[in-house]
Order: structure tokens, then sequence, then C-alpha cells
């Protein structure tokens, strides 16, 4: 999972981290990258011939990799095999979604926990709550978003 931000302009300096991207490229693992982690992607060289989102500013740097800017609008995600890609930060839920399917988790939408301590902490909010279940029923991940008031 590739962060946006500042932080892939420096973190594609890093011959490390460029290698590291790289082998999950080649051996084919999902990867994520939101905003700005396309720069970190085009550094890679794992973007040629590929189709990715990405913050608009960053579109010039994803076709000089060979890739396909995909313009999206800022709360969708984009999925390429196993490149899941977002524009920004809204796009969180959409992305996050398309990456766990990526990784072979299964969304159960009919179990809604709610943790207590997060129902303390935004009482005077509404929760939406999702839970995701690996399918070896391993660990269950819950994502809580909360609406903005009006």
């Amino acid at each position: 999972m590739i962060p946006g931000g500042r932080a892939p302009e420096y973190l594609r300096l890093n011959t490390r981290v460029l290698g590291l991207v790289s082998a999950f490229a080649e051996a084919d693992k999902p990867i994520a990258a939101v905003c700005h982690g396309a720069q970190l992607l085009a550094a890679a060289g794992v973007l040629k011939g590929r189709a990715c989102s990405a913050y608009p500013a960053c579109a010039p740097e994803v076709e000089l990799a060979g890739g396909e800017f995909v313009q999206l609008e800022v709360d969708q995600a984009h999925t390429d095999g196993n490149l899941v890609t977002a524009p920004a930060w809204p796009a969180h839920p959409a992305w996050l979604a398309q990456f766990l399917v990526r990784l072979g988790t299964r969304i159960d939408r009919e179990r809604r926990p709610r943790p207590s301590f997060l129902a303390r902490l935004h009482a005077s909010r509404p929760l939406r709550n999702a839970c995701a279940r690996p399918p070896d029923g391993g660990l269950i991940l819950v994502a809580c978003g909360v609406r903005a008031r009006p």
C-alpha cells in the first residue's frame, strides 16, 4: 500500500523502496497507490502498459513512465489487474474496497458491529460500519465512517 501526499516524492529516491515495489509488481502481488503514490510506481518502472489513476498533477509522470492516466472523480478508484489506484483521499472507501477484493477478502455487509469506543466518541453522529472477513475466517477488519454534519 503506497500512501499519497508528499511521501512518494521522497520514497522514490530510496533504491530499496523502488526494489520492493518492483518485486511486488514482478510477483504480481496486489499493489494499492493513492494520490501522489503514482510517483513511486513511475520511478519503480511498473507502469509501462498499465492504466492507473492518481492526483491529476501526476498525470505527466504516469504517461512518461509508459502508463495510461485514468481521469476519475475524486471519490472513485481504478483497478488494472493487481494494481488499485485512486486520485485522492475521498476515494479511500472505493480504493480500499477494490484492494480488499484483490487480497481475496470477502465483504460481509450483514454483520455491522459498532465498536463501543467509537460509538462513545461519535455519539452525536451516526456511524456506518462494514465488516471484512478473509476467506480463511481469520481476522475481522472493521471500517467505520462518520457522516459529516450539514
